[in-house]
C-alpha cells in the first residue's frame, strides 16, 4: 500500500445526502444517532462518493449538521485500505464513553432501518444485484408491498388478497416444522413463496371454506 495518502479538512456543506437512499430511517433511530453525537462524539467515518454524494452514512452526516458541527476530515481511497478513526481521548475500550458509543452504534443501527421499498425496486430494475442480501422471496415480497404503497393493487387470485384490500401476512413457525413447510412449498413448483402458502392453505379447505381433514 502506498504511503502516498491525500487527507485534506473540509466543509461538511460540501457533501450532499444520497437522493436514492433506500432506508427512509425512522424517528426513533435519528433520535438514537443525534444523542450519540451530542453526549460521545464521532467515532465512524461515513463514505462519500467522487461526486460527494454519501451513499453510506446519511443518518450520521444530519445528526452532525444538527449538532453545529462545521469540520470533517476527508481520507481518499480507492477501497483497499481501512480507514480507522482512533478516539485519542478514550483510553482503552472499558471506557465508559466507548462502552456506551458501542451501544449507541449497534443499537441505533438496529433502530434507524425502514426500507424504501419503491427505492429498492427501482434500484433492482436499474440493473443493482442484491441476490446476496436478499432471498428471492424476500425481494418478491418487498416488490408487492412496493405495489400496494404505490396503490396498484394486486388482482384478486393473482397475488395476496384478503377482502378488497391486499394485505403482507407473516406467518409464525417453529423450527422443527421449518423442513416440512419448505419440502411443502418445493411441491407446489411456485417460485413465488407466498403464492405458494396460498395453495398448500387451499388444499385443505373445501369449497365452503371450511378445514377438509379427509385431506
Amino acid at each position: 500500500m502506498t504511503d502516498d495518502v491525500t487527507v485534506r479538512q473540509r466543509k461538511i456543506s460540501d457533501y450532499a445526502p444520497d437522493p436514492h437512499n433506500a432506508n427512509k430511517g425512522t424517528e426513533r433511530g435519528q433520535y438514537m444517532i443525534d444523542a450519540s453525537v451530542n453526549e460521545v462524539g464521532l467515532a465512524r467515518s461515513i463514505v462519500a462518493a467522487a461526486d460527494n454524494t454519501i451513499p453510506a452514512g446519511n443518518k450520521t452526516l444530519q445528526a452532525a449538521l444538527d449538532a453545529g458541527l462545521e469540520d470533517v476530515i476527508e481520507v481518499e481511497t480507492d477501497g483497499r485500505a481501512l480507514v480507522v478513526v482512533k478516539r485519542t481521548d478514550w483510553a482503552t475500550v472499558d471506557d465508559e464513553q466507548a462502552r456506551k458509543y458501542a451501544y449507541y452504534d449497534n443499537r441505533s443501527g438496529q433502530v434507524d432501518l425502514e426500507w424504501d421499498v419503491e427505492q429498492i425496486v427501482n434500484d433492482l430494475d436499474s440493473g443493482v444485484d442484491l441476490s446476496d442480501l436478499f432471498f428471492d422471496h424476500e425481494l418478491d415480497e418487498i416488490a408487492q408491498l412496493a405495489e400496494i404503497e404505490s396503490g396498484e393493487l394486486p388482482e384478486i387470485g393473482e397475488r395476496r388478497a384478503l377482502g378488497d384490500r391486499a394485505r403482507v401476512v407473516k406467518v409464525a413457525l417453529y423450527v422443527p416444522d421449518l423442513a416440512v413447510i419448505e419440502a411443502a412449498i418445493q411441491a407446489t413448483g411456485l417460485t413465488n413463496r407466498g403464492e405458494a402458502m396460498v395453495q398448500i392453505c387451499r388444499a385443505f379447505l373445501d369449497e365452503a371454506g371450511q378445514f377438509d381433514l379427509s385431506v
